[in-house]
């Protein structure tokens, strides 16, 4: 137990180590989307790896750097965040892999939103 408590604290000076923190693999799309919610902005167009179902990603991910006309698979940790801000994310997602980076179009990918 106590080279647990070791690793743990060596990991919190790392990175941090959170027993709340998930990791998930997402597949990032070629193109951002323009997301409406409180501001217009652009969106990350993600999917589970080995779904079929595209979907909006509004929040940043630390320490990716995003390049259009690739599509990604990578790995995220996601931490949840205690008291976020009215107009913030409950949740953080930090770059953990880049798990590989393909100069392609991402095909199937949800129509764009109507503004109006």
């Amino acid at each position: 137990m106590k080279i647990f408590k070791l690793m743990c604290l060596f990991a919190v000076l790392l990175s941090g180590c959170n027993k709340d923190d998930k990791e998930m693999i997402l597949v990032v799309a070629s193109e951002k989307r323009s997301c409406i919610t409180v501001d217009d902005y652009s969106c990350y167009v993600v999917k589970d790896k080995g779904s079929d179902v595209w979907r909006y990603m509004s929040s940043s991910i630390i320490g990716f750097d995003y390049e259009p006309g690739y599509e990604y698979t990578i790995k995220i940790s996601v931490r949840n965040i205690k008291n976020p801000p009215q107009d913030g994310s409950s949740k953080e997602y930090t770059l953990k892999e880049l798990i590989s980076k393909e100069k392609k179009e991402s095909e199937n990918l949800p129509p764009k939103p109507d503004r109006q």
